[in-house]
């Protein structure tokens, strides 16, 4: 009897054992599943923060240029705090207990991601997260819905296909009816892309490029009287300046050009060249002073006479821009290619030359023509410039008002 309920005793304490046991069993592993689930929460969680920039950038990567948007990440991961940033182009994410983490492959942005609000744009190829672009170098798209609102400094230098905006033609093309980039002058003074620039401070040499003037006859820099103010100064009895014939500033028929002078004539003077660039049978170009005290812009023959400027006065300072746009066909008032005539600043006269220029065979001359009589120029030169490009309205505005004549 004694003996039963000894065996009784042990079989309920192994038997109560055996309870505890599976109990315990039971009891971690639901708390492991519990921590898995836990664990998998949180790593889903860390991941979709992951996910969410990946993808955003992604999107931006597969777009074109000018794409922008808004997103937003988790302030927190399921109550915890993290740490987020992009690293050789990797996009780290990881809480700030150092228990969970994980990154994942992006392509190369300039910024980084941040929690809550983020931006994300691609311009000029590049992608921008929570960074600002480069700002436009001739304007600010400032209207409502062209995406963003900045154009490279490449782009703007590059593509203006619009005359006197700079425009960004992609730009153009989503907003045709109310998109305008407005002209920023300093930043065009900045990196103006003239080709050659003789400011005959102190002598004749190009300040841009290697053509530098050769002196002939009495040209001379300074001068007395009204003239002493830093010139190129002229008596129309055998002075000028030949700056060669590179080809940046060599006329040919299929380039684009922008002249520019400053200039002041003295005494009569029945037909000379304030600048030019030919030479065998009056080919090439020339800008002249003609008897009646006009600028005319035409072939190095002189004629036909194709543009011209009001009448001038003696002994005034002028500023006279020529262009010669030779992009024949793409006017559709006309195929020939489009001089015009920019005096102080404002458009005074343009027209289209049936009879065209042929390419020069002389040299760029300030102050005559290098055939037969040379037409010297009386007077006072300063300040030339030379663009291999169209110069804009707002462009050759923009030199006028702020180059300085010293």
């Amino acid at each position: 009897m004694k003996f039963n309920k000894a065996q009784s005793a042990i079989e309920f304490v192994i038997l109560v054992g055996a309870v505890l046991f599976f109990f315990t069993v039971f009891f971690l592993a639901v708390q492991e599943n519990m921590s898995d689930k836990i664990r998998e929460k949180y790593n889903i969680a860390i991941k979709e923060v992951a996910l969410t920039v990946q993808d955003e950038i992604n999107f931006a990567l597969k777009s074109s240029n000018g794409y922008f948007r808004e997103f937003k990440i988790s302030e927190s991961i399921e109550g915890k705090t993290y740490e987020i940033s992009i690293i050789e182009d990797m996009v780290y994410v990881k809480t700030t207990d150092g228990k969970y983490a994980i990154s994942l492959p992006v392509a190369p942005v300039v910024g980084q991601p941040k929690k809550d609000n983020n931006e994300i744009t691609r311009v000029d190829n590049v992608i921008y997260l929570n960074e600002n672009p480069p700002n436009c170098v001739y304007g600010e798209w400032v209207s409502q819905g062209c995406g963003i609102k900045n154009c490279s400094a490449e782009q703007m230098y590059q593509n203006r296909t619009y005359s006197g905006t700079g425009d960004c033609p992609e730009y153009k093309e989503r907003c045709v009816e109310d998109a305008s980039c407005k002209f920023d002058c300093n930043s065009f003074l900045n990196i103006t892309d003239a080709v050659s620039h003789w400011k005959f401070d102190v002598n004749f040499t190009d300040s841009i490029d290697n053509n530098h003037g050769k002196a002939y006859g009495n040209a001379s820099i300074g001068g007395s009287g009204d003239y002493a103010n830093k010139a190129l100064i002229l008596d129309g009895d055998g002075g000028y300046i030949d700056a060669g014939s590179n080809e940046n500033i060599h006329f040919a028929q299929s380039k684009n050009y922008t002249f520019l002078v400053w200039f002041k004539a003295r005494g009569n003077m029945s037909f000379t060249y304030i600048l030019s660039d030919g030479h065998y049978s009056y080919d090439g170009w020339g800008l002249t002073y003609y008897l009646d005290n006009r600028v005319y812009f035409g072939p190095g023959s002189g004629y036909p006479l194709v543009i011209n400027t009001s009448v001038l006065s003696l002994n005034q300072w002028y500023h006279i821009a020529a262009v010669y746009d030779s992009n024949a066909g793409a006017y559709p008032e006309s195929p020939y290619p489009r001089l015009q005539l920019y005096l102080n600043g404002d458009l005074t006269d343009s027209a289209y030359s049936p009879q065209g220029f042929s390419a020069s065979t002389g040299n760029f001359t300030m102050g005559a023509y290098l055939y037969e009589n040379f037409s010297y120029f009386n007077g006072a030169i300063d300040e030339v410039m030379v663009y291999n490009r169209s110069l804009s309205p707002a462009e050759i505005s923009c030199i006028y008002n702020n180059q300085t004549r010293t």
